[in-house]
């Protein structure tokens, strides 16, 4: 049995209830504890569950977790903000819907919404989340709208895309997401811990979650998954030993 290990789990895992999986929301993890035969008992505020194996997949909770385990993650959250515009005619009378975006030069990304556009930014000067501690009750929560930290960013994407100065914006969505050292997920196990894997630091979860959960569970299942995953490795921090 394979539980996925979330403080707060927000979806249904429908595929996995289908395969025969339990799937218990709102039921927060207050601890691990590995036994003597490698095996997991996950503590929770509704009971205990053994599990042969365990998966850390709890995004910007992460290192609360692995905490649990002894183990710290090379993972941090950063503020990130995008907004959605107001209804914009040329968009509705196109006929079609409008290309995805990407522009490495002012650090901006956007794409159709409905009507209007979602525009979402690089930041240059990132702002760190989370790292005094999470509440325990920031559940799909948000940080308060900073447009004023992106305004250069917002400047190169008026200058590209014009229609955006005359469109109003419709909402501001500022929330953490989770960024490795180098911005490659870790997905695979952990290291010095048995029948124990991580899937973290995906900075889009619902976009990178099914191929890298693909790759995961072929680990687990297999030893090994079908592509080179070097990129991937969930290597923690080791200080070297001299012989």
């Amino acid at each position: 049995m394979v539980i996925s290990i979330r403080r707060s789990c927000a979806r249904h895992w429908r595929g996995a209830r289908l395969a025969g999986a339990e799937v218990y929301r709102n039921t927060p993890v207050t601890g691990l504890t590995q036994q003597a035969d490698d095996s997991w008992t996950v503590h929770t505020e509704q009971g205990d569950i053994d599990c042969d194996i365990i998966v850390n997949a709890c995004g910007y909770r992460v290192n609360e977790v692995g905490a649990m385990m002894g183990v710290h993650h090379p993972v941090t959250s950063m503020e990130h903000q995008y907004f959605l515009t107001e209804s914009i005619a040329a968009i509705a009378e196109a006929g079609h819907r409008m290309p995805l975006l990407r522009c490495p030069i002012s650090d901006f990304y956007c794409r159709q919404e409905k009507n209007g556009l979602l525009l979402g930014f690089y930041e240059q000067d990132c702002r760190t989340w989370g790292m005094d501690g999470i509440d325990p009750n920031f559940v799909n929560a948000l940080c308060p709208d900073d447009l004023d930290r992106v305004s250069d960013v917002l400047e190169g994407a008026f200058e590209r895309m014009p229609a955006l100065m005359e469109a109003g914006i419709h909402t501001i969505v500022n929330g953490p997401i989770t960024y490795t050292i180098d911005g490659a997920p870790l997905v695979g196990p952990i290291p010095g811990k048995r029948n124990a894997f991580c899937i973290v630091g995906l900075r889009a979860g619902l976009g990178e979650g099914g191929g890298h959960g693909w790759l995961l569970a072929q680990q687990i299942v297999h030893g090994e998954a079908c592509f080179d995953r070097w990129c991937l490795g969930a290597a923690l921090p080791v200080t070297p030993t001299l012989n």
